[in-house]
């Protein structure tokens, strides 16, 4: 389930007022914005990678790998049917 343009409106301007992202009009659409980490959010990258993997590997250490190659191949499937899109940012 995606979130709504609102949702994420919001959630761009928490991260816009924690100077982790900017926001700027594009140069090809002037409907559309383009958001970017600034270099305090790029600074948090690896550590939100590692607590990503260790939470992956909590969630996902249940299955067995045929089950975790099941499951990546349906959600791969998906994907492409497009079932998952991303929402444009107001």
């Amino acid at each position: 389930m995606g979130m709504s343009r609102e949702a994420i409106t919001k959630l761009a301007g928490r991260l816009i007022a924690k100077s982790l992202i900017i926001r700027e009009a594009s140069a090809d659409d002037g409907r559309a914005q383009t958001l970017a980490l600034t270099d305090r959010g790029s600074a948090l990258v690896p550590d939100l990678a590692a607590l990503a993997d260790r939470n992956d590997a909590e969630f996902f250490d249940c299955l067995t790998a045929a089950e975790r190659e099941t499951l990546r191949r349906l959600l791969k499937s998906l994907a492409q049917r497009g079932h998952m899109t991303a929402i444009p940012i107001e």
